[in-house]
């Protein structure tokens, strides 16, 4: 909403179903929504999907201490991504120069492999000036090596490939945190969260479905160019993301 004002998006991942957004992000109220809509409902919980978010994971463990906390792959990747970019634009500033790789240097290998054998002259010039400032640029050669480290992290099924990986992300950091400070920061927080993490490998659960609830209500929000008022913005995305029986049922949308 407008500046620290937040919802929580909660919803089954297993069943794909959509539970319910909270009005605020505070703790107490989130609790207390998790406890009406799961506990009291009798549902059982066998693990939470999250990103990295410290509120809603003290709020998941008071509710269901039992069940193990899983951060979802796509918030990891996206995370290490998000470092990627701002060490990028951090050399480009310091060698003084657009190279302009942004999107080559986020995609997958598989991409952009696939790329290179293209025939259109546009993607063949792109990526052998990518080749080239790979080889000619230690600090940008060590970001594509970290992001594809975490791709085959993701890849891997056997916990001797999973510790090895896991491992190399963390050396790589280690080793070239002079180079790219940023490193620290993102090496500290995947410390931080490294039970969650690799819980994915037994768990093997994401939150797509949630994520691509998010996408609707952020295109929902550039429709209707934004909302001044909470409330109606809380039953606008109760519209569009709820089953029509519910509000026939519930009076509080058709008055």
């Amino acid at each position: 909403m407008n500046g620290e004002d937040e919802i929580f998006v909660i919803g089954e991942v297993k069943n794909k179903e959509f539970i319910g957004i909270t009005p605020s992000n505070s703790r107490a109220i989130l609790i207390k929504f998790l406890q009406e809509n799961l506990i009291d409902k009798g549902k059982v919980i066998e693990a939470w999907s999250m990103d990295m978010s410290k509120l809603f994971k003290s709020a998941c463990q008071e509710i269901a201490p039992q069940a193990p906390i899983v951060i979802d792959k796509y918030h990891v990747i996206s995370l290490v991504n998000k470092t990627i970019d701002l060490c990028r634009v951090a050399t480009e500033k310091s060698l003084n120069e657009r190279f302009q790789i942004k999107r080559l240097l986020l995609m997958k290998t598989s991409t952009f492999d696939k790329l290179c054998k293209s025939e259109k002259p546009k993607w063949q010039y792109k990526t052998n000036f990518f080749k080239k400032v790979l080889i000619e640029h230690k600090e940008i050669r060590i970001l594509w090596d970290l992001k594809n480290t975490v791709h085959i992290f993701y890849k891997c099924k056997k916990k001797t490939s999973i510790d090895k990986y896991w491992n190399r992300i963390f050396k790589l950091l280690k080793q070239h945190e002079t180079i790219h400070p940023e490193f620290r920061e993102l090496r500290k927080t995947l410390l931080n969260w490294e039970e969650e993490i690799l819980n994915y490998f037994t768990i093997r659960i994401t939150n797509a479905y949630i994520e691509g609830l998010n996408n609707r209500i952020e295109t929902l929000k550039r429709k209707k160019f934004g909302f001044r008022n909470k409330e109606r913005f809380l039953k606008s995305i109760a519209y569009a993301l709820l089953p029509i029986t519910i509000f026939i049922a519930n009076t509080i949308f058709t008055h």
